[in-house]
């Protein structure tokens, strides 16, 4: 369960662009607040290797993710721990758990400029409910990955994979979110869940039997919440659609017996982040004789 940088069910408030009103001109900056769990970027999940003959194993992970959103205006600080089991069975790898987020999210304030009596944004109000606001999530969490053995040293290539996660969300940024007046919002989400599915590819590699795992990961996926943004129709008209936020990552790891470190950065729809965590294989394996 990750912070998430992306992808995400915002709210938009009238800040920008310059809308036309009759003979004047109304004047919103496009402000978006993301849930602050943007499940899908969930952290990189280890699972043990086909050549491991490991049928199922568990792991606890911890991850610290660093972003922002809206061009890097606010800002995003989280950790994040899981604790998660893997299944091999034929030609496919699964995982399967649940996680616990806490972090901050920054509220940078707006800034007011050629405002007239036709903006609906109160500045002030908005001013001042800026800055860090707690938040934090619990939630479940699973994937299923299709493998082909690469060569005789253990290396794979997980060739698809499907990825889904369902979060609850509290603490004081979904208060905040939850509470804002309609009043001063051009599209509000006040939904304390958050759901995503997606879809990955994934290359890990071996140099001898027992030489150390090491390898690379991509992804994409969407959440299964639309929200409504506030967009530009190419005919001086600002209008309302319904979008899905998306979300992209890569992550690069290695494995050195029971641990794994990852590096995982993810972009997403007016937001992007940097995650760094390690995860650590609680079954051991077993040895002949």
């Amino acid at each position: 369960m990750a912070v998430y940088l992306a992808t995400y069910d915002k709210i938009a408030f009238c800040f920008s662009p310059a809308e036309r009103t009759g003979s004047s001109w109304r004047l919103c900056k496009l402000h978006l607040l993301p849930q602050s769990l943007p499940g899908n970027e969930q952290p990189y999940q280890a699972m043990p290797l086909k050549s491991d003959s490991l049928r199922s194993a568990w792991y606890a992970g911890a991850t610290v993710s660093l972003g922002g959103a809206n061009e890097e205006h606010d800002g995003l600080y989280a950790f994040n721990a899981s604790l998660y089991r893997t299944n091999s069975f034929g030609s496919f790898e699964a995982y399967y758990g649940t996680g616990f987020t806490a972090g901050d999210y920054d509220i940078s304030a707006p800034f007011e400029f050629f405002t007239n009596s036709l903006d609906t944004t109160y500045f002030a109000l908005l001013s001042k409910q800026a800055g860090e606001k707690f938040y934090g999530g619990l939630g479940l969490y699973g994937g299923i990955s299709f493998v082909k053995p690469m060569d005789d040293y253990g290396s794979e290539w997980r060739m698809i994979g499907l990825e889904s996660s369902v979060q609850h969300e509290f603490g004081g940024y979904r208060n905040f979110r939850k509470n804002l007046p309609d009043s001063i919002a051009s599209s509000l989400m006040r939904s304390a869940f958050y759901s995503s599915v997606g879809v990955s590819t994934e290359f890990i590699f071996k140099k001898r039997k027992d030489g150390t795992p090491s390898g690379f990961k991509i992804g994409y996926g969407v959440s299964l919440q639309p929200t409504r943004n506030f967009v530009y129709d190419g005919n001086s008209h600002y209008v309302y659609r319904s979008v899905y936020p998306f979300y992209f990552s890569a992550a690069f790891h290695f494995t050195k017996k029971h641990w794994t470190f990852f590096w995982q950065f993810n972009s997403g729809y007016k937001a992007i982040n940097i995650q760094m965590g390690t995860t650590y294989r609680i079954t051991q394996k077993r040895h002949a004789g």
